[in-house]
This record gives C-alpha cells, structure tokens and sequence, in this order.
C-alpha cells in the first residue's frame, strides 16, 4: 500500500481531470478532421454539433470539478481499504469504462451488432480518457518526495561517518 496526503491527492486529482479533458479534447479534434459537416435534407448546413460543443464549454467547469471530487474520493476510499495500488486503479478504470459503455450502447435500436459496436466504441474511448486521467493520477501523487530521500541519504551519510569515527564499534 501507497501512502499520500490528501493535499497531494487533491492536486492528482486536478490533474487526472485536466489529463482527461486534454485527451477528450485530442479525440474530438482528431474525430471532426475525418467527419463530414452536417448537412440538412435542403442543403443548408446544421449547426447541432456547434451547438453540442457549445453546451459541453459551458459544462465543462461543472464536468471538472465534479470529475475531481469523484477521483479524490475514489482514491480516499481505496486507501482507507488499504487497496490503493495500480492494480485497483486499473480495475477501477476498466470496471467503469465498461458500465459507462454498457449505459451508452443498450438503447441502440438497430440490434445487436450495432450494440457490439457501440459498446466497443464506447469502452475504448471511455478506457482512454480514464486511463490516462488514472496515469496522470499516479504519477503526480505517487512521485517521489526528494527532499524527504535526500534527507535520508544525509541522515544514513552521517550515521556511517559516527561510526567509522567510532572505530565500528556499537555503543
């Protein structure tokens, strides 16, 4: 078991939904160069997806800070079970990737090949946005404290010199 202070666990948390929101953004940039506009039946251009990502910017500092809460709180809990591992992040990620793509993909009306394909269309997306949001998590709340290891290399370098000073003998 991992241990981290909250404060710390606070700023992964921030950044695992800054991470998230970074690869939401590169999926929806990469997705709209291989999409053809929206056309009505007239000819006339449909706004609704300038629309949606509309309604998404003015979401998005709600979606962010609920996102936060819901990765701090997810990691406190693993902690105080004594589960707070990459393992369980892992577990954690794939477990709601793939209920989130099970919600998404079970009202397709066009059977269940088109469910199948949703569904992995889903479970990808939703396993790269919080995978990389889980990656972020750990790396910044799991680095290294330097200050910490470089006080004890001074304390153990100091500890050796009294000692070789002592001529090895133990008090």
């Amino acid at each position: 078991m991992v241990q981290g202070t909250k404060r710390r666990f606070l700023l992964a948390s921030i950044a695992a939904s800054g991470a998230f929101f970074v690869v939401a953004f590169i999926i929806g940039l990469v997705s709209s160069w291989f999409e053809m506009p929206y056309m009505r039946p007239d000819g006339t251009p449909d706004n609704a997806p300038i629309r949606a990502a509309g309604i998404l910017i003015m979401l998005s500092p709600f979606i962010f800070v609920l996102l936060t809460a819901l990765v701090f709180f997810t990691t406190l809990s693993l902690q105080s079970i004594r589960r707070l591992t990459p393992r369980a992040s892992l577990t954690v990620v794939v477990l709601a990737s793939v209920g989130i793509a099970v919600l998404m993909a079970s009202g397709r009306p066009f059977g269940w090949k088109d469910m199948l394909y949703y569904f992995c269309g889903f479970a990808l997306i939703n396993f790269l946005l919080l995978g990389s949001a889980a990656w972020t998590w750990w790396k910044v709340a799991m680095r290294p404290n330097r200050a910490a290891h470089s006080d004890a290399r001074e304390a153990s370098h100091l500890l050796s010199s009294s000692q070789s000073r002592a001529g090895g003998r133990e008090r």
